[in-house]
C-alpha cells in the first residue's frame, strides 16, 4: 500500500490512521517534517535511538513533558526523512509549523492506492490493496531483486527510478555506472548503467559523444524498465486519462539499464548459465504464423495479451449511430456539437491517387476539403505509422481523426498519444473497394452532408473478455524447431503505462514538442517487462531456483481462461478461440506461480544435448564448441523436459537416434575435434579416443579455429589508450617509469610510451597482444598511479578482475568550506594517517586523499564499507565511533566470505 501524496516510507501512518475511528475531538493526525538526518545512510542503532529521543524532547518543548510527546507520537521517520506523524490539535500544529527548524506540518490524510491497471488486472493487488496473498506481500515487492533490462537505455530523472525507501545497494551487486557524455547519474535504484555502441561504430564509423551514454532518447527502454521494476509514483497519466499510480512487476527491485543495438542470443544462454533469467518479448508481427522471434529454448519468450481497462470515445452520427473505437485525447469535442464528416479519399488533392490519400499520406490531403471537419482515415493491416496520420491531418486543418482499420487489421485498436487533440481508432472493418471506404457508415460518410462528434474519452475498468491475444503479437509455430512450442506465455502488452524519455515527444516524431514523463505504449516490449517483474519477484521468493524453474513455475501455472471463464480469445480473427501458437502456455499468473507444485528443471548440459541434435544448432555451434564437454545424450526436441512442447511425426522421431556420445581429440595444443556416432535408440555408445568413419558421423567435421588475438578482434587496426600525466605526478612517473613499463609490456603484451609534448601515457595493441581487455587494465593501472597510488599497489588492477578504482569528492557528502573543509580533510587522514590506515587494513582497500578527492581502490564490497565509514569522518562522526561500525562490519564480511 502506498499513499498517493507521500512517501511508501510512511505506511504505518497510513494504517493507523485507518484505524482511527470518527469522534467528536478536534485532534488529528499531523506529519511534522524536520528535513534530512545528519547521520549516514546506513544509521546505526544508537543513531535511530537518538533521533527518536530528539523527536520526543522536540515536541515535549511545545506540550510541556517529554511523556505526553510519547503518548502522541505514533510514528518517527528515524532513517531517510527526519520527522514525526502525532496525533495533535489544530492550534499545536500551527505552533510547531512556526518554528525555524520545522519545514512543513500537514495533515496526514489517508487515501487508498489507485492503480495503472495491469497489476491490478494480474491479481497482485485488489482495489489499491495488497492482499495477504499477493506475490507482492510474499516476496516483499521484490526487495534487492536485481532487473536489468537490455534496450535502449533510460531516463534517470524520472521518478520510477527514484531511490525514495530504499535502502544501500546490495552488496551483491557488481556491476558499474558507466561514465557518459549526458551525465546518467546512479542510485541506490537505478544501480548500473551501461551503453554498448562499438556494434554501431562498426556499421556507421567513428560516433560523435552523443552516442556514449546510456541515456533513453526514445522511450522504450524507460517505459519497459519502469514496467519491470519501477517504483511506485502516484497521480500519473496520460493526457488525463488512467489516473493512478505507476509501479513496476517488482518495485523493490533494483535495476541496471544496458543500452545495446543488437539481439544477445549467446550472451541470453551465458547469462541463462550463471544463474540468470532471461526474459524477451516474442515481437509484433503477428498475426502471421511462425512470426515469433526469440526461439532459444532457455528463453521465456513472451507475447502480448489485453488487459481490463479500455481509453473509450464514441463517434455520435447524425443518424443517431454511436460508434465505439478507443482514443487518447486529453478532451472532447465540445458536448453535442456536430462537425462534418469527410473521407479522406474525398478530401485528397488533385494530384493524389485515391489509394494514397485514404491512408492519409503525407502531402495528399487538400487543407480546403478538411478544414473545421473530421477526417475519417484508413489504417492498413501492419501500417504502424498511425500518428503520423494524426499529424497530417492536423496539418490539413481538421478539427478530429477517426482512424479506421481495414478488413485484414481485423479488432487491434490502440489508443496512441496522437498529436491531433480530438481523434479515435475504431475497431469499424474497411475495405478498398473502387478504392472507396466500405464501411457500415458509408452511405451515411457519402450523405449530402454527413455530421459527427467526438465523446471525451473515459477510462473503463473491468471490460470484457479480457484479457485476448493482441493482433500484434507473434505467433508461432516455432519454424526452426518445432517440437518446442513458442511463445512460452502472453502478458500484459497493449496500452501499458510507464515512464518516459523526456528527450522526445510521446509520438517520437520530430514535430512532437509535448514532453511527458509517462506514456502509453503498447506491444510485445510491454508485455516482456511484465513477466520480467514477475520473475524478479519469484527470484526474490525463491532464491535458490535455477532459471529453468523459475521459467517452468510461470508457464505451468499459466491460464487459457478468461476473465469470464471462457477459453481466451484471439484478437485477429473476430474473436474466435485462440490456440496455443498464439499464447503459448497461457497468461500469467503471478500469485499462482509462487507454488506451481511441479518443476520442470533443466540444466546448461540439458540444453546442450538438445542443439546437438537441433536445427538450429548452426546458431549455437560456438557454443558447444567453447565447452569442455566429454559425452552428450542427443536430446530429440519433443523430448526435452519443457513445460510444454509440441509431438512431431512419431514415424520421424523412430527414426532418429536417441543417444550419441561426442570425442573432443586434441591432436594439437591448439586444435580441437568434435566427432559423433549413431547408435540404435537403446543403446548408449561409450566416447572412444579414434577417428571415427565417415559413414558414422552424424555431424559432419567443423572447421577449427584459432582464438582471435587482439588486433585480428578489430580486423588488423590497432587499438589506443592515453592517459593524461597531472603536472604533480610528472615526477613520480620519471622515477617509476620501469616499474610500470616492464609488467605492461612484457606481461600484458601492451606498447606503452610516454608523449612529452603531449603529457600523456600512450597505450597500444599488437600483434600478440592475447587478449583485447589487457589494453583496458593496463589503462586502469596507469590511471591509478595518476590519481596517486603507489605502483606496488595499483599493479593489483592488472591481476586481479575484481579490483577497480572508485573516486567522489567530499561536497558530494555535505557541502563545507573553509576551517569545517580542512578538519574534515583531517579527520580523514588522522593524526600520523592513523585514520586511514585503519580503514585501509580493516577493508583492505586502498585509499588516496587528495585535497578535496578520495579515490579508493579495492573489490566492490570493501569500497563500500571504506566509503561508508570515509562519509561518516565527513559528516563529523568521532573517529572512535567509525573504528567500533568498522569492527563490526569487516566481522560480518569475514563470517560471509
Amino acid at each position: 500500500m502506498v499513499l498517493s501524496t507521500l512517501p511508501s516510507l510512511l505506511l504505518p501512518v497510513l494504517l493507523f490512521f485507518l484505524l482511527q475511528t470518527p469522534t467528536l475531538s478536534i485532534k488529528k493526525s499531523f506529519i511534522v517534517y524536520l528535513g534530512a538526518h545528519s547521520h549516514g545512510p546506513d544509521p546505526s542503532s544508537v543513531d535511530l535511538d537518538s533521533v527518536r529521543k530528539f523527536h520526543y524532547d522536540f515536541l515535549g518543548s511545545f506540550l510541556r513533558s517529554n511523556k505526553s510527546a510519547k503518548d502522541v507520537i505514533f510514528y518517527s521517520y528515524t532513517r531517510h526523512i527526519n520527522g514525526f506523524a502525532a496525533i495533535l490539535e489544530e492550534e499545536e500544529a500551527a505552533d510547531i509549523a512556526e518554528h525555524p527548524n520545522v519545514i512543513s506540518v500537514f495533515l496526514n490524510k489517508g487515501s487508498k492506492l489507485e492503480t495503472t491497471r495491469s497489476w491490478n488486472f494480474l491479481g497482485l493487488e485488489r482495489n489499491g490493496l495488497i492482499p495477504s496473498h499477493s506475490i507482492w506481500m510474499k516476496a516483499r515487492l521484490g526487495e534487492d531483486t536485481i532487473i536489468a533490462n537490455i534496450d535502449t537505455g533510460v531516463w534517470p530523472e524520472s521518478k520510477s527510478f527514484s531511490d525514495e525507501g530504499l535502502g544501500p545497494v546490495p552488496s551483491k551487486w557488481r556491476g558499474i555506472c558507466q561514465h557518459d557524455t549526458k551525465r546518467v547519474r546512479c542510485n541506490r535504484k537505478l544501480i548500473g548503467t551501461r551503453y554498448f555502441n562499438n556494434g554501431l561504430a562498426m556499421y556507421a564509423g567513428p560516433l560523435n559523444s552523443s552516442f556514449s551514454t546510456a541515456r533513453d532518447y526514445d522511450g522504450h527502454g524507460s517505459h519497459t524498465l519502469a514496467t519491470a521494476a519501477g517504483n511506485f509514483v502516484p497521480g500519473v497519466s496520460v493526457f488525463g486519462n488512467g489516473n493512478g499510480t505507476a509501479k513496476g512487476g517488482s518495485p523493490r527491485a533494483r535495476v541496471a539499464a544496458y543500452k545495446v543495438c543488437w539481439p544477445p542470443y549467446e550472451g541470453a544462454f551465458h547469462a541463462v548459465k550463471h544463474g540468470i533469467v532471461v526474459v524477451s518479448a516474442a515481437g509484433n508481427t503477428g498475426p502471421n504464423p511462425g512470426t515469433v522471434l526469440n526461439l532459444s529454448p532457455w528463453l521465456l519468450t513472451v507475447g502480448a495479451g489485453t488487459i481490463d481497462r479500455e481509453f473509450t470515445s464514441y463517434v455520435s452520427l447524425g443518424n443517431k449511430k454511436h460508434l465505439k473505437g478507443v482514443s487518447l485525447s486529453a478532451k472532447g469535442l465540445p458536448s453535442e456539437k456536430f462537425y462534418p464528416l469527410v473521407s479522406a479519399a474525398e478530401a485528397k488533392h488533385a494530384n493524389a491517387s485515391t489509394a494514397e490519400a485514404i491512408i492519409c499520406q503525407g502531402g495528399t490531403l487538400d487543407p480546403r476539403k478538411v478544414k473545421g471537419k473530421i477526417l475519417v482515415c484508413l489504417r492498413e493491416y501492419n501500417d504502424n505509422a498511425r500518428t503520423e496520420k494524426s499529424w497530417q491531418a492536423d496539418m490539413a486543418g481538421a478539427v478530429g481523426m477517426i482512424l479506421v482499420n481495414d478488413e485484414q487489421s481485423g479488432n487491434d485498436v490502440v489508443a496512441d498519444p496522437h498529436v491531433l487533440l480530438f481523434h479515435m481508432s475504431t475497431t469499424l472493418t474497411a475495405n478498398i473497394s473502387s478504392i472507396t471506404l466500405n464501411l457500415p457508415m458509408c452511405n451515411f460518410i457519402h450523405n449530402r452532408t454527413p455530421m459527427a462528434y467526438l465523446t471525451r474519452v473515459k477510462t473503463e475498468l473491468g471490460s470484457k473478455p479480457a484479457p485476448f491475444v493482441a493482433t500484434f503479437s507473434s505467433r508461432g509455430p516455432n519454424l526452426l524447431e518445432q517440437g518446442i512450442l513458442k511463445p512460452d506465455i502472453i502478458a500484459p502488452g497493449v496500452s501499458i503505462i510507464a515512464a518516459y524519455t523526456e528527450a522526445a515527444g510521446p509520438t517520437s516524431q520530430i514535430s512532437d514538442t509535448r514532453r511527458v514523463p509517462f506514456n502509453v505504449q503498447t506491444g510485445s516490449s510491454m508485455s516482456c517487462p511484465h513477466a520480467s517483474g514477475i520473475a524478479g519477484l519469484l527470484r526474490t521468493l525463491h532464491p535458490d531456483w535455477s532459471p529453468a524453474a523459475i521459467k517452468s513455475a510461470i508457464m505451468t501455472t499459466a491460464t487459457t481462461q478468461d476473465d469470464s471463464m471462457e477459453p481466451i480469445l484471439d484478437d485477429s480473427s473476430s474473436y474466435v478461440k485462440a490456440t496455443p501458437f498464439a499464447y503459448g502456455s497461457g497468461h500469467i499468473q503471478p500469485n499462482k506461480a509462487m507454488d506451481p507444485g511441479l518443476i520442470y528443471n533443466l540444466t546448461t548440459l540439458d540444453y546442450l544435448n538438445f542443439l546437438l541434435r537441433s536445427r538450429i544448432q548452426r546458431n549455437h555451434d560456438q557454443i558447444i564448441l567453447q565447452l569442455n564437454l566429454q559425452v552428450f545424450k542427443v536430446i530429440q526436441p519433443s523430448r526435452l523436459q519443457l513445460p510444454f512442447n509440441c509431438n512431431e511425426d512419431a514415424e520421424e522421431e523412430r527414426r532418429r537416434s536417441e543417444f550419441a556420445s561426442i570425442t573432443h581429440r586434441v591432436q594439437t595444443s591448439e586444435q580441437l575435434k568434435m566427432q559423433s556416432n549413431e547408435a540404435p535408440v537403446s543403446m548408449e555408445v561409450e566416447a572412444v579416443p579414434s577417428e571415427p568413419s565417415s559413414a558414422a558421423a552424424a555431424l559432419p567435421p567443423k572447421p577449427i579455429f584459432e582464438p582471435l588475438k587482439a588486433h585480428e578482434m578489430s580486423d588488423g587496426r590497432v587499438q589506443f589508450r592515453k592517459v593524461s600525466v597531472p603536472p604533480h605526478r610528472y615526477s613520480p612517473l620519471k622515477k617509476v617509469w620501469m616499474d610500470i613499463y616492464t609488467p605492461v609490456y612484457e606481461q600484458m603484451k601492451i606498447d606503452i610510451r610516454m608523449n612529452l609534448k603531449g603529457r600523456k601515457v600512450e597505450l597500444k595493441t599488437r600483434a600478440d597482444t592475447p587478449d583485447v581487455s589487457n589494453l583496458q587494465k593496463c589503462s586502469d593501472f596507469v590511471q591509478a598511479f595518476m590519481l596517486g597510488f603507489d605502483v606496488i599497489d595499483a599493479i593489483a588492477l592488472l591481476r586481479m578482475d575484481e579490483l577497480y578504482v572508485e573516486s567522489f569528492e567530499i561536497k558530494d557528502v555535505k557541502t563545507l568550506r573553509g576551517e569545517h573543509l580542512s578538519r574534515a580533510i583531517g579527520r580523514l587522514s588522522g593524526k600520523g594517517g592513523k585514520t586511514k590506515f585503519a580503514i585501509e587494513n580493516a577493508t583492505k582497500t586502498r585509499i588516496v586523499i587528495a585535497d578535496t578527492k578520495i579515490h579508493i581502490l579495492g573489490s566492490f564490497a570493501n569500497i563500500k564499507v571504506a566509503r561508508d565509514s570515509l562519509c561518516s569522518l565527513i559528516l563529523g562522526s568521532p573517529a572512535g565511533k567509525v573504528y567500533s561500525k568498522l569492527r563490526a562490519v569487516t566481522a560480518r564480511l569475514a563470517e560471509r566470505f
